[in-house]
């Protein structure tokens, strides 16, 4: 995570949300975009159990996510996921800003 972030260019960063989500094979995420997106913070996936049949679609890219690349995903963006493999899908998936980007009191 702080390896993102540094990447990202952060020297004061925070992480309000960090989750694994799973996705079962033949499991479907449906066309959506994340509610309440921010402009400042960025959606980070890095893939923990995947398969070559996972197909990440993101605006009308589509792609298969390597265990342990780590990718920022424009949640504001229509996207969807399909595990059309015989394994689960996980990821770590969490959230990320910089803390100077929001100002500091």
């Amino acid at each position: 995570m702080e390896q993102a972030a540094n990447c990202l260019g952060y020297k004061d960063y925070r992480f309000p949300r960090v989750m694994l989500a799973k996705l079962p094979c033949g499991g479907v995420i449906s066309q959506h975009t994340d509610r309440m997106a921010s402009y400042f913070i960025h959606k980070i996936h890095v893939p923990l159990i995947t398969n070559p049949q996972t197909v990440f679609h993101v605006g009308a890219q589509q792609r298969n996510l390597s265990v342990g690349e780590i990718v920022e995903v424009n949640n504001k963006r229509i996207h969807a996921v399909e595990n059309n493999g015989e394994q689960d899908r996980v990821h770590l998936i969490f959230e990320c800003y910089n803390l100077d980007d929001y100002g500091k009191n």
